[in-house]
Parts: C-alpha cells; sequence; structure tokens
C-alpha cells in the first residue's frame, strides 16, 4: 500500500484521516466533524499537505496529531532518541534498584555511589559522549582528590556505573557502552591485606569500655559489639541488612 494519507468516514459517519507510512497504519479522529462539502474540502487540503510530508520524508507525526492514536508511540521514540545526561537517565533508571529486582545491599550500595561520587562529579555528562577518557577522570577524581581507596573506587566506577551503562545500552538510551573500549587490566589489582584480628585482651577491653560506659543508656549497642565479637556474625548479618 502506498504511503499517503487519505480522508475517509468512520463507523458513526464523521470524518477521518487514514494513514500510511513507514509500514504504520493509523485512524485519525476529528471530533466529530460531519462530512460536508466544506468539511471535507478542508480535511482534503489538509491530506494533501500531509500526503506531501509523506512522500519527502519529513512527515512529523506529533505536529499534525499531538494527541492522536499513536502519540504516546511517537513521544517515546523521540524521548529515547534525545540525548540523556548521567543525571537524567538515573531518575529512570533508579527505580527498579530496589527488592525485589536487586539486593538490598546492592541498592543501597548503587543509591549511595550515585549520591555520594558519580552525580556530583559527572551528574551532568552527556551520556553518548561519555567515552574512557571521561571513566579515567572519574577514576582520578576519586583516588587522587576524595582519598578513597582504590578498591573503593573501583566499586563505585566498575560497578556501579559499569552497570548503568550496561542497562542503558540494553534499553537502546545509548549505541555502545564506553567501559567496553577499557583495556584489559586496566584497573590495577587490589592487594589485600593480611587479617590482623584483636587480640584477647584487646577484646576484652573493648566489650568491656561499651558495658561499663553505655550499660544503662545503651545496653543494646553493648550486646550488639559483645555479640559480634563471640559469635562471628558480620554486622550486616547481626542487623539482618
Amino acid at each position: 500500500m502506498s504511503m499517503s494519507c487519505i480522508v475517509t468516514t468512520n463507523r458513526h459517519g464523521s470524518l477521518a484521516f487514514r494513514l500510511y507510512w513507514n509500514g504504520i497504519e493509523s485512524w485519525e479522529g476529528t471530533k466529530g466533524l460531519k462530512d460536508t462539502p466544506a468539511n471535507r474540502r478542508l480535511m482534503e487540503a489538509q491530506a494533501a499537505l500531509i500526503s506531501k510530508e509523506i512522500e519527502d520524508g519529513r512527515f512529523d507525526y506529533l505536529h499534525w496529531f499531538p494527541g492522536g492514536n499513536k502519540a504516546k508511540l511517537f513521544v517515546q521514540e523521540k524521548a529515547k532518541a534525545e540525548p540523556k545526561t548521567i543525571r537524567q537517565y538515573h531518575q529512570q533508571w533508579k527505580v527498579d534498584k530496589v527488592p525485589p529486582f536487586v539486593k538490598k545491599s546492592r541498592g543501597r550500595k548503587y543509591q549511595s555511589h550515585f549520591d555520594a561520587h558519580i552525580l556530583p562529579i559527572h551528574g551532568d555528562k552527556y551520556m553518548h559522549l561519555y567515552d574512557v577518557a571521561q571513566i579515567r577522570e572519574i577514576r582520578a577524581e576519586l583516588v587522587e582528590k576524595r582519598r578513597l581507596t582504590m578498591k573503593t573506587a573501583k566499586n563505585v566506577v566498575n560497578a556501579t556505573l559499569r552497570a548503568f551503562f550496561r542497562d542503558a545500552t540494553a534499553e537502546g538510551v545509548i549505541e555502545k557502552n564506553p567501559f567496553d573500549d577499557l583495556p584489559k587490566r586496566w584497573w590495577p589489582r587490589t592487594v589485600t591485606p593480611d587479617p590482623d584480628p584483636f587480640t584477647e585482651k584487646e577484646r576484652d577491653e573493648i566489650t568491656g569500655y561499651f558495658f561499663n560506659k553505655h550499660w544503662r543508656k545503651w545496653l543494646q549497642g553493648a550486646l550488639f559489639v559483645y555479640t559480634l565479637f563471640w559469635s562471628g556474625m558480620r554486622p550486616s548479618e547481626l542487623t539482618g541488612r
């Protein structure tokens, strides 16, 4: 079927446009405009203009039919095509970064990494222009200026920010994930220090301090410290987070 716009009538007898372009077919009503000679002449003139725009490849559906039957589709496509900053896409990205979609601990890390580091440093950077140079810049900012350890900086950039750009690429917000261009072994190897546990004497001094100092006013805190030492649980396990 050729691409064009024709004037027809709907099942109620009112005038309507019927459009064919780029494999799309759409009926667009005229809010009950009656099929009179004057109304049809007006509609035919508009249909001729639309058909010419379709033929020339410059038809703008939302210009002619901002509240049309296909408006939602084109509004979504237009929003998708517009360049977004990290801050703008983050508003959409963070919606499902909560349980049950992600673990509670991971959701907290995502939020804290963006709030404390990513958005203040690069929140207004355009995502389609983001590249290895920008990744190198935020890494340097975190390590050299904010004095984060390399391990923490890696968690912020190579875990949280990388996941952010991975999802943006999958959703078509950007064409290419800039993290795919990082060379192998780009991150320095993290050196983990050997364990340095408290001695029995240090353990007894710490628990004794909490019980002597906080037994009356903060019993929960004293019991918390005591349980950590004697159960071997991590704080997150003990608090259920």
